[in-house]
């Protein structure tokens, strides 16, 4: 470092300050720490110490603000080749942060206490805490990144929380195939197409949306992946998928997107459901308390005593598929390569366990197919049946000449001894 001039450190108020220049750029004035009644020499000294202690990142960090950090960042993830829709998620969160610290905010204000009061302000707002840990995944990538490029100088475990990891809960929700069909049957007919080519191919909305009838085949269906690249595949067609297949070609477009947009899906499919929930007398007639027709009455014996339908979205109709597939008994990692999914781990997490009624169907085949007989010999069951009917204790089988080969050659003498004991002299 050069010998630094009177003109690198200077008194403000009453305090000693220093100016600590960069390259390419103004440089950084901070202070001291001495006061002004101290010599010049002790501040020169001072001023060397901290030039020598200061990292050279902390020069650029005054003048980076926390909007323009996390531009960079979602620069720097389309230069990886994340999705369209990964980069729009990162985007939306990036924006919870910019709108609660402001976009001029410089980055070496972001320390431990500003992320703590971040997170007890988003928890005020009723940000779920799953979504709380997906902004923080974010403003760990953009540090990670301004670290790298040299804006940012505090360690990452300085900044970040400390176990703060809700832990993943996934969605249980799907449909029975006899409740999908009484959901099919509800839908308008220009809407049936979309949820049955849902149901026979897990695929998400915006891949429906891009279907075609030409990518239905006879026994597998391509699917136009829009979330990563790997998604774009093929989808084999089973005995499970071809009752909806054959539904989702009928109701098809013969031209262009085979299914067409369904902005209001979510609209849609709870009517539906609210529908099959419905008994047929409120469906026809007007509610009794004013409402419109289609939903349950709780007023109406009829509509509570029939099953009711939780309402669905296009994720649990993907779901729906690979739920049929476990209770039928495929493997959780052939269900992820259905669904197109990166790995194995999450058809393990969601479809691993199947459900109640799969599992027990499994159990059953496999016990029927792989297990000796396990029945009670009819002379036991008579002695248990007889005893139990009495009260009394079943007693001990006096039987001497045992079914096992080699216990009958080992009681073989006392036998004969017996026999010949027995005989007249």
């Amino acid at each position: 470092m050069a010998k630094p001039t009177d003109r690198d450190v200077f008194v403000r108020g009453n305090r000693w300050w220093g100016y600590f220049p960069r390259e390419g750029g103004e440089g950084l004035r901070r202070s001291l720490g001495l006061p002004a009644s101290a010599p010049r020499k002790a501040a020169l000294a001072k001023y060397v110490e901290l030039s020598r202690r200061q990292p050279a990142g902390d020069y650029a960090t005054h003048s980076t603000k926390v909007g323009a950090a996390f531009d960079a960042y979602l620069t720097e993830q389309a230069r990886r080749g994340r999705s369209e829709a990964t980069r729009e998620i990162d985007r939306d969160k990036a924006r919870h942060f910019v709108r609660v610290w402001g976009d001029a905010m410089p980055l070496d204000r972001v320390d431990a206490a500003r992320v703590h009061d971040y997170i007890t302000q988003r928890e005020r707002e009723g940000a779920h805490a799953r979504t709380i840990q997906r902004e923080l995944v974010v403003l760990r990538g953009m540090l990670k990144l301004a670290i790298h490029h040299g804006r940012f100088a505090l360690p990452l475990e300085r900044v970040m929380p400390i176990g703060f990891a809700p832990r993943y809960v996934p969605r249980t929700k799907w449909l029975a195939c006899d409740v999908a069909w009484k959901v099919f049957d509800e839908l308008l007919p220009s809407r049936r197409g979309w949820f049955a080519f849902a149901i026979a191919t897990g695929a998400r909305k915006s891949e429906i949306e891009a279907a075609e009838l030409s990518d239905i085949g006879d026994d597998e269906v391509f699917i136009r992946g829009t979330k990563t690249p790997g998604s774009e595949d093929t989808v084999p067609i089973t005995v499970l998928q071809r009752p909806w297949i054959e539904a989702a070609r009928k109701y098809a477009k013969k031209t262009g997107p085979a299914f067409g947009a369904w902005t209001n899906v979510l609209r849609g499919l709870r009517h539906a459901t609210d529908r099959v929930s419905t008994c047929a007398s409120c469906r026809r007639g007007k509610r009794r308390d004013g409402r419109a027709r289609g939903t349950p009455d709780p007023q109406c014996d009829a509509c509570r005593k029939t099953p009711r339908v939780e309402h669905v979205t296009p994720n649990d109709l993907r779901r729906t598929l690979g739920m049929w597939l476990r209770d039928a008994g495929v493997e959780p990692h052939l269900i992820g390569k259905v669904l197109r999914h990166t790995d194995s781990r999450m058809a393990e997490r969601v479809y691993g366990k199947g459900s109640k009624r799969g599992i027990a169907m499994q159990l059953a085949t496999q016990i029927r197919r792989g297990t000796p007989d396990l029945r009670v010999p009819k002379t036991v069951r008579h002695s248990v049946r007889h005893s139990v009917q009495s009260g009394r204790r079943p007693r001990p089988s006096r039987r001497l000449t045992p079914r096992n080969p080699v216990e009958q050659r080992g009681i073989e003498p006392l036998t004969s001894a017996l026999r010949t004991r027995r005989s007249p002299s």
